[in-house]
């Protein structure tokens, strides 16, 4: 299921958001999601969508959409009025109407100790579902970030680089696992299929780096990218990865992205 989410921006400005602002927003996502509202808490927890950790991570989001903004350093300075941004969740229909009310409140103060901008949620609407197919051609709309979890310094891949699209259904097929009870398939046998996974990259990928915690013991810097690619896969397992995102911590805005038609 996804959602627009439209937020105004609120007071004179000017309005410098962080380049690096997704951190941001994911804290506010999810501080939204698990304790705005003791009733979602409890469906997602009846419905079996929390973690071993009782958390939720079934979701990603897109980048903000911006269009008239500038480059001040490390801040980028908005200057248009009001901006979106996709929130993408692996959930059942009833999942609608706790998002559409607990996200119509909302007023989150985004930034970092340097600057922060007032957003005002001015509408939240449900995007309609796409067709999906064994085969689809899907472009990013956040970086869409893969690691090799193995090491203790993260190796991020790159989607040009040799065996990319192993480790790209490798990363599908462990989300399918973690999630299967929440998924159709599950009911009519299992996936079918998956003897012919193709992946394929289109045009030259984009790199993008956020950084989390600058500045701060913690700090760490993630590596992604923007890019348009054709998978052939089960249509179950290409749902999945539009809804939970494909990648890596998708929670954390990565791994976004849209049908391309």
């Amino acid at each position: 299921m996804r959602f627009r989410i439209v937020m105004d921006l609120v007071g004179e400005g000017p309005n410098l958001l962080p380049v690096s602002y997704q951190p941001e927003f994911s804290s506010w996502i999810y501080k939204t999601l698990h304790f705005g509202s003791d009733s979602l808490f409890k469906w997602l927890e009846k419905g079996g969508y929390l973690d071993q950790n009782n958390e939720y991570h079934l979701y990603t989001f897109s980048n903000l959409k911006l269009t008239d903004f500038s480059h001040e350093g490390d801040r980028l300075l908005i200057k248009q009025s009001s901006t979106s941004m996709c929130l993408s969740l692996v959930a059942a229909e009833g999942i609608e109407p706790f998002i559409s009310e607990l996200f119509q409140k909302q007023e989150p103060r985004i930034g970092d100790k340097k600057s922060k901008v007032q957003f005002k949620v001015s509408q939240v609407e449900r995007l309609p579902e796409p067709e999906f197919s064994d085969n689809m051609t899907l472009s990013c709309i956040s970086p869409l970030v893969l690691t090799n979890r193995e090491k203790k310094k993260p190796e991020f891949f790159a989607p040009d680089e040799k065996n990319y699209g192993v480790l790209f259904f490798k990363n599908l097929m462990a989300k399918y696992a973690t999630m299967v009870k929440q998924l159709p398939s599950a009911s009519q046998g299992g996936l079918s299929g998956l003897t012919d996974l193709k992946f394929k990259l289109l045009g030259k990928p984009t790199s993008r780096v956020v950084r989390i915690n600058p500045g701060t013991p913690y700090q760490a810097s993630i590596k992604g990218y923007l890019f348009d690619f054709a998978v052939q896969a089960p249509a179950e397992l290409i749902r999945l990865g539009y809804h939970a995102g494909f990648g890596d911590q998708g929670q954390q805005g990565f791994g976004c992205c849209k049908i391309k038609k």
